[in-house]
């Protein structure tokens, strides 16, 4: 049943992915791999609380086996069980010591709790374990994990060295170009997250990710491109609601708005909990005088802290 049940995810048969395996750890239940396949399933489909039950079930008679630890702990993590997750990854921490995964799973824990010495503590001590890892095995993979971990303690600058080495080593790595360039991105650094998506491009120019991102970017700097590559990223990848709605956005600042309109509704429905996508649909919304319409889509976004914007929606609101 293991077997079906790969071929039907393999063909993207979701409910009967679930079924063959539902069908698995009733035949077997007390085998581990089946209930942790079906766990897996129900945590990438977004039934968080099932899986979780799932994988407390695991965890009573697999108490010290690290794959269901480190599954329930991460459960926990997105059901916001942030004690639960912290005595679970602390679990994993005693079970793994010299995991550097684990010191920084463990970090982010501690860190949700507001215990910012233990947070320091794990970090550091995580930060050890990926440098040891990298110097004895250098690889893309732990490149990029000690990369994170080295951004997340604030060392901006050795971050950002270690990458632009391996990069001069591995010019054609475009996975990890990509990456990088990506967290420049979000830390606003536009001008160098600019240069590293145009190397991008240069090697594969049909990379969407790149061509989406120079679009924002470019249009950020006013520079005539941001259209034309919006475009091309969009024929490239028009399911992709992150693409339609940057597509949609530097429509809206152009002023064409008849066609970013539309763009932005398809991208908002993708995306409903995206306040940025949402903003960008409101303020379309606006432009185009349609303001029962961009209430409805601006006014929530005034309750939501870890948006920036709340200045330039009362703006919008008060028009």
């Amino acid at each position: 049943m293991l077997a079906l049940s790969n071929l039907a995810l393999g063909r993207g048969q979701a409910a009967a992915t679930r079924s063959w395996l539902e069908r698995a750890v009733q035949a077997r239940p007390d085998t581990l791999e089946p209930s942790l396949k079906l766990a897996h399933f129900y945590a990438r489909s977004g039934d968080v609380p099932k899986a979780l039950v799932l994988g407390q079930k695991l965890l009573a008679t697999n108490p010290s086996h690290p794959q269901v630890v480190a599954m329930v702990a991460a459960l926990q993590s997105r059901a916001g069980q942030a004690d639960a997750a912290l005595d679970s990854w602390a679990r994993l921490a005693a079970l793994q010591p010299n995991s550097a995964m684990v010191q920084h799973q463990l970090a982010g824990a501690r860190a949700e709790v507001n215990d910012k010495q233990g947070a320091a503590q794990a970090l550091a001590k995580a930060l050890l374990l990926y440098q040891k890892e990298y110097e004895q095995r250098p690889s893309a993979t732990g490149l990029l994990a000690y990369y994170g971990a080295l951004i997340q303690a604030g060392k901006l600058d050795e971050a950002r060295a270690l990458v632009r080495q391996w990069l001069k080593e591995h010019a054609g790595d475009i996975t990890t170009r990509t990456y990088f360039a990506s967290s420049l991105l979000a830390q606003k650094e536009y001008v160098l997250a600019t240069a590293q998506f145009e190397e991008v491009l240069r090697q594969s120019p049909k990379q969407v990710i790149a061509l989406n991102n120079l679009a924002w970017l470019y249009q950020q700097q006013r520079d005539p491109r941001a259209l034309p590559y919006a475009e091309q990223a969009h024929q490239l990848a028009p399911k992709s609601a992150t693409v339609t709605d940057t597509l949609g956005w530097v429509l809206a600042e152009q002023g064409q708005l008849e066609r970013a309109v539309p763009l932005l509704k398809q991208a908002s429905a993708q995306l409903p909990a995206n306040n940025e996508v949402r903003y960008h649909y409101g303020v379309a919304l606006a432009r185009s005088g349609d303001k029962p319409g961009a209430r409805e889509q601006l006014a929530p976004l005034l309750a939501e802290r870890n948006f920036d914007r709340h200045d330039a929606v009362k703006a919008l609101l008060a028009q």
